[in-house]
């Protein structure tokens, strides 16, 4: 499962607002993106996801071996070009400036995205309770925090406590979403709703 797991609003915010973009840049017939396509995408998620410096290689199915880093940053400076060139959203663009602030800051230190990037702000965390309570990664107690930091209920979640002490960066605030619950947007479809 990728994503499923976001707490955060910065990421799920910049994975969206990325994910639009790409799909607006795919949707014109003149824009030509490089095949990054993965020769064993199950097995490059497994290994990106255990390599916190972002920069251990995987193999394309040309047979060309990148990095997350390298795909992230081959994606980022076409989106840039491309937008460079358009007159794009107001939240495109702050996708897109995020974006670039978090990619910026895995290639020198991803520990600074550590209240904007879930597995940051989780790595922070678990860190500073292993080294309080001296614990091994392996222990019972470290599983156990892993798992509440994705708590959906607010009064358990980890993240949600971070939240509630303002160690972690939000993109909207607890009335806005009231409102969006009941106020749509009026520039959508679901004005109409």
């Amino acid at each position: 499962i990728v994503g499923d797991s976001n707490m955060s609003e910065h990421a799920t915010f910049l994975k969206v607002g990325a994910t639009s973009l790409l799909l607006r840049m795919l949707e014109e017939p003149n824009v030509v993106l490089r095949d990054m396509t993965l020769e064993n995408p199950i097995r490059a998620i497994r290994e990106i996801s255990h390599d916190m410096t972002c920069r251990r290689k995987v193999r394309l199915a040309n047979g060309r071996e990148v990095s997350a880093l390298d795909i992230q940053r081959e994606y980022l400076d076409r989106a840039m070009r491309y937008a460079d060139s358009r007159d794009l959203p107001p939240l495109e663009l702050r996708a897109l400036e995020m974006w670039e602030h978090c990619v910026t800051a895995i290639e020198s230190d991803p520990m600074k995205l550590d209240s904007e990037i879930d597995w940051v702000i989780k790595l922070r965390l678990l860190e500073r309770y292993m080294a309080k309570h001296d614990l091994a990664l392996s222990s019972p107690r470290i599983a156990q925090l892993d798992l509440a930091y994705h708590d959906v209920t607010r009064a358990r979640s980890l993240y949600y406590l971070l939240e509630r002490r303002e160690q972690v960066e939000r993109i909207v605030s607890d009335d806005e979403i009231a409102t969006a619950t009941t106020t749509p947007p009026q520039s959508t479809r679901a004005r109409l709703r």
